[in-house]
């Protein structure tokens, strides 16, 4: 079913299913509250029938497209662009990760095998650091994501959804130096930014 005017970034669809991704005893073991659990079912649960995407990856890709400054779906956007921006992908960004290869300046780092604490790169060496299911599992959340703006280029922009309320309750209050542009991705899949005084990435 479509979700009212809703568009998939990925791919364009307006078409889309819903199942619940938590159970019981999942929800009981984790500890997680019943705002949570319908947070997360939403976000994971909600995909896109075309692609396969769900917000989570619908709300990276619109971030991305952001980014970018395009109007193209990310798939379109991917199989047009000239962009020889450098992106640093940590851990596979879900359905995105196919995509994203296929631009010439991706780098891809497997977490946990590249520690997200000590990222194995010298600074200001990416325009865009992407991430997904990662931070909710590192020890020190904040921590990673002032590593994530050290290997950023002056300019440069960080995109991550964050799994649970709880673990963006406690990155939400981090400082991250400019001039990063931090995109917060909500369940909805919309967006809000942070950005530096200065110029807007121009990768397209």
């Amino acid at each position: 079913m479509a979700i009212g005017q809703f568009c998939c970034s990925v791919c364009g669809s307006r078409e889309f299913k819903f199942s619940e991704v938590l159970w019981d005893g999942l929800t009981d073991e984790w500890q997680i509250c019943e705002e949570e659990r319908r947070y997360i079912d939403r976000q994971q649960g909600e995909q896109c029938i075309r692609c396969g995407s769900n917000l989570r990856s619908i709300a990276l890709a619109d971030g991305l497209r952001n980014v970018f400054s395009t109007d193209k779906t990310l798939s379109d956007f991917v199989a047009s662009a000239s962009s020889k921006a450098s992106i640093l992908e940590i851990n596979e960004a879900g359905t995105l990760h196919s995509l994203l290869m296929k631009l010439p300046g991706h780098v891809f780092a497997e977490y946990p095998r590249v520690d997200m604490h000590a990222l194995p790169f010298d600074a200001e060496s990416f325009d865009v650091v992407v991430h997904s299911d990662t931070l909710e599992h590192v020890k020190n959340p904040v921590h990673a994501l002032q590593e994530c703006g050290r290997v950023l280029k002056t300019g440069g922009a960080l995109a991550s959804p964050s799994l649970s309320l709880s673990v963006e309750c406690r990155v939400r209050a981090t400082v991250l130096n400019p001039p990063i542009m931090a995109i917060q991705l909500s369940t909805q899949a919309t967006i809000s930014s942070t950005r530096n005084s200065g110029q807007m990435l121009g990768l397209t």
